[in-house]
């Protein structure tokens, strides 16, 4: 359930072997760029071609690319997201309690 700067982090923990990641996906959303919009590249380059038109739709790029590093040397962040290194399904009660079955199965995870 994460995207961007904390899917970084979960990446950079994973890869050093510093925690272990819980998802309740396959994988995270893969996002790892930081996105700028076309005024950004505009404003640093004035280039024309990057001018927006008033009534022209917002563009966004992504400018930073993230490799990961350890087991999964030079696997791109973006797109790929983060393969949990435990599963767990979420529960009716995760769903309406506020993640309570979640949040005790990491606990658990403390106890071991």
């Amino acid at each position: 359930m994460t995207y961007s700067t904390a899917e970084m982090v979960a990446a950079i923990l994973q890869d050093h072997a510093m925690a272990r990641v819980v998802g309740v996906d396959s994988r995270t959303g893969g996002g790892g760029g930081s996105p700028w919009h076309l005024d950004i590249f505009y404003r640093l380059t004035k280039e024309p071609l990057l001018s927006r038109a008033p009534d022209a739709p917002a563009l966004q790029m992504a400018v930073r690319r993230c490799f990961r590093t350890g087991k999964n040397a030079d696997v791109l962040l973006e797109n790929t997201g983060v393969v949990p290194d435990i599963l767990h399904s979420p529960s009716r009660r995760d769903l309406l309690e506020g993640d309570v079955d979640l949040i005790t199965r990491v606990m658990n995870l403390f106890d071991k």
